[in-house]
């Protein structure tokens, strides 16, 4: 995934990853410096900022934990942890559609 990364700036050093109710911001790159003359000196971070919605910010989790399994230090178990986690999904899958099976049969029946 490729995000749009604006430069921005703080007097304080925000999270890597901040989420609130309506975005999530991916930071990188940060650099501390400072500006002004002697005592009128401020510090400020300056870092690269991109903002998500909720749904993209999972959409990249979901992508890099995929990654980070399939490249971790302990590859058998991670990709292990993944196709188990496709099993689970197919079962439910599965028992979603026996249960719409079942709820048309009963409908069928009734009628």
């Amino acid at each position: 995934m490729d995000f749009n990364y604006q430069y921005a700036e703080s007097t304080v050093r925000p999270p890597e990853i901040e989420t609130n109710a309506n975005a999530v911001y991916l930071r990188k790159s940060y650099e501390q410096i400072t500006r002004g003359e002697g005592e009128e000196q401020v510090t400020y971070w300056t870092y690269q900022e991109a903002k998500l919605t909720q749904q993209e910010f999972s959409e990249y989790i979901t992508m890099i934990t995929a990654e980070n399994a399939i490249k971790g230090q302990n590859d058998s178990a991670n990709i292990s942890s993944l196709v188990s986690g496709q099993s689970t999904n197919e079962f439910y899958q599965l028992a979603i559609m026996e249960a719409i099976a079942d709820l048309y049969e009963a409908m069928t029946l009734g009628s």
